[in-house]
């Protein structure tokens, strides 16, 4: 099996970068769909019960589908 060394200052930048990304994505997200309830006449406790409670574990689901699919691979 093959070893790659990777310098720990790319590491850590890719590990920020994407961190960074998730929170980015994650936050969108809720904007967006808090955005589109609204627009369609949906109430603020309606939202704040259903269209939150769902987006707010989504950034822990894709970090965790994505080291299921890098796992997969090995």
């Amino acid at each position: 099996m093959l070893a790659h060394t990777v310098p720990l200052k790319n590491v850590i930048f890719w590990l920020i970068v994407g961190l960074m990304l998730l929170l980015a994505r994650a936050r969108m997200l809720a904007w967006g769909t808090v955005y589109v309830a609204q627009s369609l006449g949906i109430s603020d406790l309606v939202i704040g019960l259903t269209v939150v409670a769902v987006d707010a574990p989504l950034p822990e689901l894709t970090s965790a589908l994505a080291a299921v699919c890098k796992m997969s691979t090995i």
